[in-house]
């Protein structure tokens, strides 16, 4: 049996995919007023500017159509696919540091992690 049971690789880049897969299909109909805002805030330096979010909207719909809405969006999924990728490979370095009990030869653990603080109980040092 693998040591990681149903935490396996596998596993692991499945959920991944499907984290992935989850958040840009819920962000993706949010994505135009984010490109929305950022619009407003180049046009805020210049003389003439928006009136408002709908004004805005409106002008980016008529002057340039709706595919100036999503630019970007590509460049948003390759950076959700590399943190994603990134939060498994660091989940996996990590619970072979941290989480997986490493055993010497007689069968017990090397060390052991003791962390000490003052009590205000007792008003001494304990350990837990």
């Amino acid at each position: 049996m693998h040591v990681l049971g149903p935490l396996g690789l596998q596993h692991s880049i499945l959920a991944a995919a499907v984290r992935v897969s989850a958040e840009f299909c819920a962000r993706l109909p949010t994505y135009p007023l984010d490109t929305l805002h950022r619009r407003m805030m180049m046009k805020s330096g210049e003389a003439v500017k928006y009136k408002s979010s709908w004004d805005a909207f409106s002008q980016i719909l008529k002057n340039e159509g709706v595919k100036p809405l999503y630019k970007g969006v590509g460049a948003y999924f390759l950076q959700l696919c590399l943190l994603s990728g990134l939060a498994v490979v660091g989940a996996k370095i990590l619970l072979k540091i941290f989480i997986i009990p490493r055993k010497n030869k007689s069968g017990k653990q090397p060390y052991r992690i003791v962390i000490n603080w003052k009590d205000s109980k007792d008003g001494g040092t304990g350990s837990r």
